[in-house]
């Protein structure tokens, strides 16, 4: 399973979303707190049909501080972002664990009021974005492979070209981002030919594409 970042989305009739962030906004976690001067400070640059507030989170143990975006729009309440406040980026758990703490305020307060609380699972299976046929051939590729020669073996190449044929063919939902990964954190394979699968993966997904434009 590969760690991915976390989303938090509302739905609803958008009549109550606004009684939804004024109770939300009483109701935060310890630590947090609206912040009304970041708000103002982004309010210009904000979409007409839509509104963003910033959530300001102290530092917590190891957990640095950081401020929360969640953007209301006409259909949706939703976070896009989370973004430590001295330094670079969070790490995927730092990130997922501020998720999951305002999803704890947030979601029962959702609920109470009919509206639909959404929050995706940090884990991702490779699996659940192919088919089972495809994903059986990434694996087969993967175990019988060469891992410091990637696929330029011709039996190597030839299990490599099987799957990336059947995931176009059953519209695999993967991306060579997350092939990447997967090679890494899953096969352990080195990064080297992992980053060089990933890029043959995107290639060979723009080529089939269009390929199959050209023919209709």
């Amino acid at each position: 399973m590969l760690e991915v970042f976390r989303n938090f989305e509302i739905t609803g009739d958008q009549a109550k979303f606004t009684n939804f962030l004024s109770q939300l906004s009483k109701s935060l976690p310890s630590g947090w707190k609206r912040n009304a001067n970041r708000e103002k400070e982004i309010r210009h640059a904000s979409a007409k049909d839509a509104r963003t507030f910033v959530f300001s989170i102290a530092p917590q143990g190891e957990r640095p501080a950081a401020n929360l975006f969640l953007m209301r729009s006409a259909h949706s309440v939703r976070i896009t972002n989370v973004v430590p406040v001295e330094y670079g980026k969070l790490s995927k758990s730092q990130y997922n664990s501020f998720i999951d703490e305002f999803s704890r305020a947030a979601a029962p307060i959702a609920e109470s009021m009919g509206l639909d609380a959404t929050v995706t699972s940090g884990q991702l299976d490779v699996r659940t974005l192919l088919g089972d046929s495809t994903f059986r051939a990434l694996k087969a590729f993967s175990q019988m492979a060469n891992r410091t020669t990637g696929a330029t073996h011709p039996l190597d190449r030839g299990r490599w070209l099987d799957f990336l044929i059947l995931q176009h063919i059953e519209g695999a939902r993967l991306d060579g981002d997350i092939l990447t990964r997967w090679f890494i954190e899953e096969e352990r394979w080195p990064d080297s030919e992992a980053y060089d699968l990933g890029s043959q993966f995107e290639f060979a997904r723009e080529l089939l594409r269009a390929y199959d434009q050209e023919r209709t």
